[in-house]
């Protein structure tokens, strides 16, 4: 593989460009693929355009990229990157930062099919617009049939004109730019059986960026490009491994929304009073059994020719309430005092149809209802839902902007919605760039058998937290976690020799030069910070540790490992990594 596809569109001339790009005496991030094209490409982007820092700006990029086994036949290897501005993330100074989303699904092995691995989108169309993706090119076209459609159906109609394709779409939210709109990715499922089971692109915004651009969709039709490598190996430690499994047997909500009680680490009332007589007596209405005894079912669910088969599906007697996933199960339940299943469904079903990113829909309405004592007050939860994807809520700037950066009970990072673990037990949140948990790996390590959750420790977790991106470079779910000796085998097939550190440096130079970016955009120490409910003890069976003491201590160190780093691995010279400026000290 001596290079890749790149498509370059620009929806206010209209103008398409392809490029082959020459992977020869690159580095091996950019060989990986993924987010590290994308933010290389959104990143030069910035440095053209220097007054550049607002994700609605016509000039500003989104970049669609694949990783170099993307659409292989490795298992849940089918990840498509979206990177960008994020209208959601955003500094104490204003300006919006770099950001990125993955999404499983049709659409990145479609994408591959065709030859293409990189799609890289700027400006505005004139009108709603949609794009048409194949062997024999590309085609800017009227969107007129889909305009004010949910992502449902809006799948639905451009699955009835193209049999044999992938699709990407935003829903209302997206049209009415909500900064916190996804794009939603069809699936086999659907498609064929009209499960309206969808995956998103969802954290970030990026719905409300392409509804900004007037871009309501993307068709990829299939083509008969074959990605092939040698899956065996890979495929049989994927398989085997321990790591997976339980998401396999009970899917990810059954999983943590009975576990982490247990640790006292549920989520309650907008992130507070997780260990309770009360939230312990009222979540176990979840549990995998009382579900049963409630006469719901819950069916195993998955992507195409994957084993792992995380996410499960709600069904009474005949009728599908839904897909859930622990976070918007979690943050659409317990988290704003709802504990009825059928409730939590239709939640997440309003936030799916109408193109929210659940975890950051969560977020908003638990704010609300704290704000407003509606807890447990589903029609409330409800309604604000429909006016929040409606753009009629001020909700719909997310909970940063509408509560002011230091509000006590706006649980963000950088304007980013907490996702589904308690901050109390994670540090790392304030240093991640995308995610949160997405790009820093550090979300469980405070409860590991043998955590000291001393401040050495945590100043080397947040270091090695920043390796999870690797399987944001090379296409694979995160859920597969194979071991390096494992990636490092694929990697010989396609360009030779790589050893496991070489891996660890390519995941950690892209989170560095995403830092950095974020820097020359105007994020400073300031906006590394945690919201202060996170600093304070609230009862957990872990110790309490992460005071605002212990955190401030931790900046020091994370802030001057980070410095060597950048100085040893030259990331701050402007024409290799777009960045003007040294890391804060």
């Amino acid at each position: 593989m001596d290079g890749y596809q790149r498509i370059a569109i620009n929806l206010c001339s209209g103008n398409i460009k392809r490029t082959d790009v020459d992977l020869k005496n690159t580095s091996v991030e950019e060989r990986l693929g993924g987010v590290s094209r994308g933010i290389n490409a959104v990143g030069q982007q910035l440095f053209n355009h220097s007054d550049l820092d607002d994700a609605y700006d016509t000039r500003s990029m989104l970049s669609f990229d694949l990783g170099f086994i993307t659409g292989s036949s490795v298992i849940s290897a089918r990840r498509v990157f979206l990177s960008g501005l994020s209208p959601l993330k955003t500094s104490r100074s204003g300006s919006n930062g770099i950001y990125y989303s993955a999404a499983s699904g049709d659409f990145g092995p479609y994408l591959k099919s065709t030859g293409i691995d990189s799609l890289l989108i700027t400006g505005k169309a004139n009108e709603p617009m949609f794009l048409e993706i194949g062997e024999d090119g590309v085609r800017i076209l009227p969107a007129k049939g889909l305009i004010g459609k949910t992502t449902k159906d809006k799948i639905r109609v451009l699955s009835e004109i193209y049999q044999n394709a992938a699709f990407a779409v935003i829903g209302t939210a997206g049209e009415n730019k909500v900064r916190f709109a996804n794009v939603a990715i069809s699936t086999s499922d659907d498609i064929k059986g009209k499960s309206g089971h969808m995956r998103f692109l969802g954290r970030g915004g990026f719905g409300a960026v392409l509804g900004s651009k007037n871009l309501l969709g993307i068709v990829v039709k299939r083509g008969g490009g074959k990605h092939k490598l040698d899956a065996k190996a890979i495929n049989k430690e994927i398989v085997a491994s321990p790591k997976s499994k339980k998401y396999t047997e009970k899917g990810t909500f059954a999983s943590n929304i009975e576990g982490l009680p247990l640790l006292g680490l549920g989520l309650f009332d907008n992130f507070t009073k997780s260990n309770t007589p009360l939230y312990r007596e009222r979540v176990e209405k979840l549990y995998s059994e009382k579900v049963a005894e409630d006469g719901l079912t819950v069916k195993t669910k998955g992507c195409t020719g994957c084993t792992i088969k995380c996410w499960k599906e709600v069904c009474e007697k005949e009728n599908i309430l839904g897909k859930i996933d622990y976070e918007p199960g979690a943050l659409l339940g317990p988290n704003i005092g709802i504990f009825d299943l059928r409730q939590i469904m239709q939640l997440i079903t309003i936030g799916d149809e109408m193109g929210m990113d659940t975890i950051s829909l969560g977020g908003a309405i638990a704010f609300a209802m704290e704000r407003d004592n509606r807890f447990g007050d589903f029609a409330y939860a409800y309604s604000l839902a429909k006016k929040i994807g409606e753009g009629k809520d001020t909700l719909s700037e997310g909970v940063m902007r509408v509560s002011g950066y230091d509000h006590s009970y706006a649980l963000h990072v950088k304007g980013l919605e907490l996702p589904g673990y308690l901050g109390n037990v994670n540090p790392g949140y304030a240093f991640a760039v995308a995610g949160l948990h997405m790009s820093m790996d550090t979300y469980n390590r405070a409860w590991y058998p043998d955590a000291e959750n001393s401040l050495e420790e945590w100043a080397e977790n947040c270091k090695r937290g920043s390796n999870i991106i690797l399987y944001d470079l090379i296409g694979l779910c995160k859920f597969a976690k194979p071991s390096l000796g494992a990636i490092a085998g694929l990697y010989e097939q396609v360009y030779g020799e790589i050893n496991e550190e070489e891996l660890f440096q390519a995941a950690r130079r892209v989170y560095l030069s995403a830092r950095l970016i974020d820097e020359r955009l105007g994020f400073t120490a300031d906006d590394d910070v945690l919201p202060l409910r996170c600093h304070r003890n609230i009862g957990s069976n872990i110790p309490h540790f992460n005071t605002l003491e212990f955190f401030l201590e931790l900046k020091k160190h994370v802030y001057k490992e980070m410095k060597k780093e950048i100085e040893s691995l030259n990331l701050t010279d402007p024409k290799e990594r777009l960045c003007t400026k040294k890391m804060v000290a």
